[in-house]
Formats: structure tokens, C-alpha cells, sequence
């Protein structure tokens, strides 16, 4: 449910925004409004990167406005930083400040032109969170009440941990690797949990300062009003939650269909005559049959483009055998003919014996992470099955 997950990130950067724009009402510190413009932005960042992946049709024309987003609220970030400390150090530094450091970044981004906007993403992030968590935690210094100082030194600690989090996880997220895939899903959990505990820490100092600002006879309002909408967000929470769960096992049962469907077109092009034919060792190598079905295998993965592997495998006495990939012997992905599966799962293995159409994964093995889907073509009287 990382669509889910990004919605959640989405609404959690949202009320950052809220809550440093209320500070900015009551402090009357324009700063705040620079991080609220932060909230905003990555809230929009993380929409975005919502509706790429929903929709793959627009994912293209949002792409190049995921990094840009990230890049443009890392700039709010250390503005945020810079107004805060200013204000402290008369005046210093001054906006001078952002030059030297676009410039740095752009020169690091000259490494890898393709990703010239991650990489300032990667340089600026660490240097406007860490500035920021420090400003956050100076502000204990004017509190009044212990638990005051306290939440504000929550709130720095959230920010600087979730600012290393964030960046080390978004510069794994870069590859095509499982680890990439990972760590961008972390990115997200990860974004999604710290920016919660940094708007509970600076909400529970806004609340403090509101209350203390209000009349007596205003506060017992003023927190009904409160509970109402922690009440109201937590519903609606709970409730996407339920509706993502729903939609997203709908959703894996009508890809498992689809997948299944799929390999009975391709079971159906394989001759069983030919399957019964092989003799799941070396011996293969030098038969028409084989040739002729590792022809078909090959075709079958150049005319679907989204299939990694199509292969013949078969079960024998409870183990698993590679008789005919879609792969070169030169690849280092090839299967010679008889090849044990040595690591296949023991649902994968009862299903494969057991003769009956299957979809199993995610699955893991030396070759990767995979959705396995397979159908019998052919049944012989020792036993052994084989499958597409």
C-alpha cells in the first residue's frame, strides 16, 4: 500500500504547514511561514509521487516534478533556518547564503547530469534539516514551562533524525536494485513517521502558547474543539486504511487472475509432445525437441517485454528441475536443461507437484524477486510434472 503510504506523507506534510502557519499568527515570526511553505511543497511532492504511481499514463509528464519539488522545499527549509538564526545574529548571514550552496550542489550535480536535481536534493536536505533542527532547539532557551522546553527539544531531535533518515534512504533509492526499491519504500514510511512526530511535538507547543494567549473561560472551547478534529483525523485515517487494505487485495487478486490467464496462452503454444520428449539432463543439448522449445521460450520472451523468464520446469520425487529457459548459454541468467531448483520454496515445490495452475509471489532466489505463475502441460506415468 505505498499509495496509501504517500497519501498519509502527503497529509502529514500538510499539517506541518497548518501548524507552522498558525505559529506565524501567534508569534508573528515570518519564519514560520517559510516552513509551513516547506510542509506545503513536500506535501505536494508526495501527491504527485501518489498519482505516478496510480497512474502510469501521466507518471512520464509528473516525473521530472518529483525531484524539482524536493529541490524547491529544501530551499524553504534553509531560508527557514537562516530567517530564525538572523533574527538572533542581527541580520546574519544574510540571503547570500543560498548561492554558495545552489552552486556546490550544481557542481556535484554535473557528476551525474541525469539526476542533477536528486543530487541537489541529496546536498541540500542534510544542511537545511540539521540547520533547522538546531533553530528548533534553541527555541527551548524562551519557554517557560519545563514541559515546553521539552517538546521543543522532541521536535529538534524528530528533525534531525528524520532529516538523516531521509537522506540516506533517498540516496539508495536511486537504482533499479532490490535495496533501491527498499530503501524508496522506506523514503516514504520513514518521511511519513518522522514529519508525524515533529507536527505532534511543534503542535503540542503551539497548544501550550495558544492556551496561554486565551481567555480562561476560552480554554475548555478551545480544547473540545481540539479533541473534535483529533477525533475526526484519526477516523479518517482509519478509515483509508481499511478502504487502501480492500482495494489493494482486490487489486492483487485481479493481477493474479491476469497472470494466471496469461500463462495458460503460453502453455497452450507449448507442444506437450515435445515436453514429454526431454530428457532433463545435458542429453537435451543435442536433441531437435529441445532446440525447438528453447526457440519458443525465446520468442515468448521478445514478444512480452514485461516477462523476465519463460521457462519449462518440472517436479520429480519432492524437487524441482530448470528443463528449458528464454535465456543465451552465454547469459549468466542461463539454465543448462535438468538443472536443480535448489531453492525453491516448499509451497512452490507441493505445487508444482501437485499438476494444478498456480501464482505464487513475490519469490526470492539468486535471480531476483519474481511473480511466478505456471500451469501443467504435461503429466507422465513415472510421476514427474511438467509445467509452463
Amino acid at each position: 500500500n505505498q499509495d496509501y503510504l504517500l497519501l498519509l506523507s502527503g497529509l502529514a506534510f500538510a499539517l506541518l504547514g497548518l501548524v507552522a502557519r498558525a505559529f506565524a499568527r501567534l508569534d508573528e515570526q515570518p519564519a514560520w511561514k517559510l516552513l509551513s511553505w516547506f510542509g506545503f511543497t513536500r506535501s505536494l511532492h508526495a501527491w504527485v509521487a501518489m498519482v505516478c504511481l496510480v497512474d502510469f499514463r501521466i507518471s512520464r509528464l509528473l516525473a521530472a516534478a518529483e525531484p524539482l519539488l524536493l529541490a524547491v522545499s529544501c530551499v524553504f527549509l534553509i531560508e527557514f533556518a537562516r530567517c530564525h538564526t538572523s533574527a538572533r545574529r542581527r541580520g546574519r548571514p544574510g540571503r547570500w547564503i543560498h548561492l554558495p550552496l545552489i552552486a556546490g550542489s550544481g557542481a556535484l550535480s554535473l557528476v551525474n547530469a541525469t539526476e542533477a536535481l536528486t543530487t541537489v536534493y541529496l546536498v541540500l536536505n542534510p544542511i537545511g534539516g540539521l540547520w533547522s533542527a538546531f533553530v528548533i532547539w534553541t527555541l527551548h532557551h524562551s519557554a517557560v514551562h519545563p514541559s515546553e522546553r521539552r517538546r521543543w527539544k522532541l521536535a529538534a531531535i524528530a528533525m534531525a533524525f528524520g532529516t538523516i533518515g531521509l537522506t540516506t534512504c533517498a540516496f539508495f533509492a536511486g537504482g533499479d536494485s532490490q535495496a533501491s526499491s527498499l530503501a524508496g519504500l522506506l523514503f516514504v514510511l520513514g518521511g511519513t513517521v518522522f514529519v508525524c512526530l515533529i507536527v505532534a511535538a511543534l503542535a503540542w507547543c503551539y497548544s501550550r502558547r495558544a492556551q496561554t494567549h486565551l481567555p480562561i473561560e476560552r480554554v475548555a472551547a478551545w480544547r473540545r474543539r481540539r479533541a473534535l478534529w483529533i477525533t475526526i483525523a484519526a477516523v479518517v485515517i482509519a478509515s483509508g486504511w481499511i478502504v487502501a487494505q480492500t482495494v489493494g487485495h482486490r487489486r492483487d487478486h485481479a493481477m493474479r487472475r491476469d497472470v494466471l490467464a496469461r500463462c495458460q496462452l503460453v502453455a497452450a503454444a507449448v507442444p506437450a509432445d515435445l515436453a514429454r520428449a526431454l530428457h532433463w539432463s545435458d542429453r537435451d543439448l543435442r536433441s531437435t525437441d529441445y532446440k525447438t522449445l528453447k526457440t519458443l521460450m525465446i520468442s515468448l520472451v521478445k514478444a512480452n517485454s514485461d516477462l523476465r523468464f519463460v521457462l519449462l520446469a518440472g517436479a520429480r520425487d519432492g524437487r524441482c528441475y530448470f528443463l528449458v529457459d528464454s535465456e543465451s548459454p552465454a547469459s549468466p541468467d542461463y539454465s543448462p536443461p535438468g538443472q536443480p531448483y535448489t531453492e525453491a520454496a516448499a509451497d512452490y515445490v507441493s505445487a508444482m507437484q501437485a499438476g494444478t495452475p498456480f501464482v505464487l509471489g513475490p519469490v526470492r532466489d539468486r535471480w531476483g524477486s519474481w511473480i511466478i505463475g505456471s500451469v501443467p502441460i504435461a503429466q507422465l506415468r513415472d510421476g514427474r510434472t511438467i509445467h509452463a
